[in-house]
C-alpha cells in the first residue's frame, strides 16, 4: 500500500454497499481481509440463486436489447438501484460474462486504461458506462464459460 493512502478498516466497510465504493488499494485491502469465505451454505446457494435468476432475465432479452433494457432485466432479481445494477452489470463485463463482440474484456486480455477510455460508442448514453459493457448489446447474449459453476 502506498504511504500516502489511508488505511480501510473493518468499521468503514461495516454495512456499507461495497460494491459502489471506489476501488483503491486501500479498500481493496480492507476487502479482503474483510473476506472470511463462503462457510455459509444458505448464503452461498442464495447467492448463487440469485446470480442464476440475473443469468436467465438476461438471456430472454431480445437481440435488439440495450443498456437500459439490460439494467431494468435486473429489477427485482435483487434489492438495488439503478445504478448499483450498473456497478453489478459493469462488473460481469469486466469477467468477461458479458462479452462484447470486438472489445476483448479485462478476463480475456491486457486492455490498458487509455485504450479502454479511447474506445466509445456513438451513443451518449453509453459513454456512461464501464468498458467492455459500453457495447454490449442483446445479440451478445451471456458467455457461460465466464460464470461460477458452483462446484
Amino acid at each position: 500500500m502506498r504511504e500516502n493512502e489511508d488505511a480501510v478498516t473493518s468499521e468503514d466497510l461495516a454495512g456499507d454497499a461495497f460494491w459502489l465504493r471506489p476501488i483503491n488499494i486501500p479498500w481493496a485491502s480492507a476487502a479482503v481481509e474483510r473476506f472470511d469465505g463462503a462457510d455459509n451454505d444458505y448464503d452461498v446457494h442464495r447467492g448463487r440463486a440469485v446470480l442464476e435468476d440475473i443469468v436467465d432475465a438476461i438471456r430472454l432479452l431480445p437481440e435488439s436489447a440495450q443498456l437500459t433494457e439490460l439494467n431494468a432485466a435486473l429489477i427485482g432479481k435483487l434489492k438495488s438501484n439503478k445504478l448499483e445494477r450498473t456497478v453489478l452489470l459493469e462488473a460481469l463485463g469486466y469477467a468477461g460474462a458479458l462479452p462484447t463482440d470486438g472489445y476483448p474484456s479485462y478476463a480475456t486480455e491486457f486492455v490498458t486504461f487509455d485504450d479502454a477510455n479511447s474506445r466509445m460508442p456513438s451513443q451518449f448514453y453509453k459513454k456512461e458506462w464501464a468498458y467492455p459493457v459500453r457495447f454490449w448489446t442483446g445479440v451478445d447474449g451471456v458467455d457461460p464459460a465466464r460464470l461460477p459453476t458452483g462446484e
